[in-house]
């Protein structure tokens, strides 16, 4: 258990953050940890408590690969309606909280380390923005036209988004640019449906 003022931060596994928040936690953006009132009932969090705390150091990231790419292509703007490049990170394979996983997508992304931040430089469309959730800050695609935020959801998770599916994208419809060494993040996974 990590504490401050009026805080207490819990340790909360990703798949276990829809009921921590159910419960009442909430979300810390800039330490990227769940939380919850110090003067609140904390019998309920009991199971998260007495685990490893969140860091506050900037070496605390979900998901790792070696073998990640930049999935590019191009996208209508949902408000100017203007064609605009998106961009999103594709893990051939990496670990998620530790366990190995294979080919999966990352999007709503709070957390980059530095030599990711520095390869994602070649794309300035992609850079932190405020977005509609609780924890609104994520790495996210800028249109090029009107620099509206293009919403990592509608992409990612809806048919027909530009990243719903890379396997069965017709042929030259999504570049993929490989990053070098390991990155280190922390987001939404997302896998082929």
């Amino acid at each position: 258990m990590s504490t401050s003022a009026d805080r207490i931060y819990l340790y909360v596994p990703f798949e276990e953050k829809e009921r921590a928040k159910a419960l009442g936690a909430r979300w810390d953006a800039e330490r990227k940890c769940w939380y919850v009132a110090r003067a609140g009932d904390l019998r309920v969090f009991g199971q998260w408590l007495d685990q490893e705390p969140c860091r506050d150091d900037s070496d605390f990231y979900l998901i790792a690969s070696s073998s990640a790419y930049v999935a590019a292509t191009r996208t209508q703007c949902w408000k100017c309606r203007a064609p605009t490049p998106v961009v999103c990170l594709y893990c051939a394979d990496g670990t998620i909280a530790g366990e190995r996983y294979e080919g999966f997508t990352v999007s709503n992304i709070t957390a980059i380390d530095a030599a990711l931040e520095r390869q994602l430089e070649r794309w300035p469309f992609l850079r932190f923005g405020r977005g509609g959730r609780e924890c609104d800050r994520y790495l996210g695609n800028h249109c090029v036209h009107c620099d509206v935020l293009q919403q990592d959801y509608y992409m990612h998770c809806e048919p027909g988004g530009a990243f719903f599916t890379l396997i069965d994208a017709p042929s030259g419809a999504i570049e993929l640019t490989p990053l070098t060494g390991e990155v280190r993040l922390t987001g939404d996974e997302g896998f082929e449906p």
